[in-house]
């Protein structure tokens, strides 16, 4: 399957993270059409037929359902109260939202130097970096999906119920970022494994001792709480830390 159609099929599912509105039905319609052409490919990854069944699953429950209770579901599930937040930085730093901003001015900042705009949405939010994924370099999309997206994924997954159409949804974009990223792994999970020995860490940054990659750093302050991915770190400009 080309890059091409990764991006396409990531851009779809973008797309049905917004909310349900008067064209959501084109939508899901559009996703699913790319999602069988991928699956019906001689070389398409395994990922590519758990995408389509996941998805398949997501727009039979959701055409079974009227337009308000679409807009209701959307509501209790990212909204209100919500079962599940939309936004990475949450699950990925949890309640420490100092952390969370510098990862959201790395991201702004790399969105600007990319002439990418965030249509209104916070930069952390799934389907903005899911857009951004769909329009960037192999290589960032690859990083984005290793430091961010499938560890974010995996946390929205064990939040929502399997009775949710939403987690279908969550099942389908995951199997994307896998089936477009080959071989790529969450990296992130990393950070619950070892919060307790990185309770003091400040900055993020690869060497981390805690995830076993280097040398153990001097201090606590050399110490990552996860690693960002290199495009965001890859220029003073552009530098998340204390």
């Amino acid at each position: 399957m080309t890059m091409n159609r990764h991006r396409s099929i990531l851009a779809s599912l973008a797309s049905l993270l917004d909310y349900p509105d008067h064209d959501y039905e084109g939508r899901m319609n559009g996703a699913l059409s790319l999602a069988g052409q991928s699956a019906s490919e001689p070389d398409a990854p395994r990922d590519s037929g758990t995408l389509l069944d996941a998805l398949t699953r997501f727009v039979g429950a959701m055409q079974s359902l009227a337009a308000g209770e679409r807009e209701e579901l959307y509501t209790a599930t990212f909204d209100i109260t919500p079962a599940c937040v939309l936004y990475v930085g949450v699950h990925l730093f949890g309640e420490d939202n100092s952390k969370r901003a510098r990862f959201m001015a790395a991201l702004q900042a790399r969105y600007r130097e990319s002439g990418f705009h965030a249509a209104g949405e916070l930069a952390d939010h799934l389907a903005v970096i899911l857009r951004y994924a769909a329009a960037t370099a192999e290589v960032e999309c690859r990083e984005l999906a290793a430091y961010c997206l499938l560890g974010a994924l995996e946390k929205m997954l064990g939040a929502l119920d399997r009775t949710n159409p939403y987690r279908s949804l969550m099942e389908a974009v995951y199997a994307a970022l896998k089936a477009a990223c080959p071989g790529v792994q969450p990296i992130v999970v990393l950070h619950d494994q070892t919060q307790n020995r990185a309770r003091n860490c400040l900055s993020f940054n690869t060497r981390c001792a805690c995830t076993g990659l280097t040398q153990p750093p001097p201090s606590a302050e050399d110490a990552c709480s996860p690693p960002l991915p290199h495009t965001l770190v890859a220029s003073p400009g552009q530098m998340v830390g204390p």
